[in-house]
């Protein structure tokens, strides 16, 4: 969740073991009095086969549903490594 009148979204990066932060940081000028999920995609590459948990420190999804957006992705069943959530969802 970012707000709507997005300018540009910044997004960081942390690897600790298999726990990958993204940091998203939104550069609004305007602040809208509404607040959107915006889809992104990102490319890792040279990851070991494991298991690894991604959390995503956005500055309104855990306000909005009062818990943190994580998810893990199986690099030794699928290797590809895809995940999509439901737009919506925690």
């Amino acid at each position: 969740m970012i707000n709507c009148c997005l300018e540009e979204l910044g997004v960081t990066f942390g690897f600790s073991g298999n726990v990958i932060a993204i940091d998203e940081t939104d550069t609004a000028s305007f602040w809208c009095p509404c607040y959107c999920a915006y889809g992104a995609e990102f490319e890792i590459y040279n990851l070991s086969p494991g298991t690894y948990t991604f959390v995503v420190d956005d500055p309104y999804y855990s306000i909005y549903y009062g818990t943190v957006f994580q998810f893990t992705v199986d690099l030794v069943n699928e290797p590809m490594g895809y995940y999509a959530p439901f737009v919506g969802s925690p």
